[in-house]
């Protein structure tokens, strides 16, 4: 593998998951009061208030994913993303780790969350 071709994946990897990061945080901006995904988190919220006994707790774990966790659904947005464009390959553990460095970065500096 050449150096050039080095140089060219990891600058598609950092835009990329710029993008993503940034897809991540749009949708969940878009759960807000008056947005266009509001009555989905409600719909999400309304599942997450209505499994609250003990008994149905374990219905719970794929609502984070869905959307009631930034980092979670954003995590999932990567990975479908990557393996539709690059297919499985040992590149998607560095994507990963970079989208949720822009995702702390964003929310941590930027958005003061």
């Amino acid at each position: 593998m050449k150096l050039e071709t080095v140089v060219v994946e990891g600058d598609v990897i950092l835009l990329f998951s710029l993008a993503i990061a940034g897809l991540g945080l749009f949708i969940q901006e878009c759960m807000e009061p008056n947005m266009l995904f509001r009555r989905y988190y409600l719909w999400l919220t309304y599942h997450w208030i209505r499994n609250w006994r003990k008994k149905d707790r374990y219905k719970r774990w794929i609502l984070k994913p869905l959307g009631m966790c930034v980092y979670c659904s954003t995590t999932h947005i990567a990975i479908i993303f990557h393996l539709l464009t690059n297919g499985f390959n040992l590149l998607i553990f560095p994507f990963l780790g970079l989208v949720f460095l822009w995702l702390k970065l964003f929310n941590e500096k930027i958005f003061k969350k």
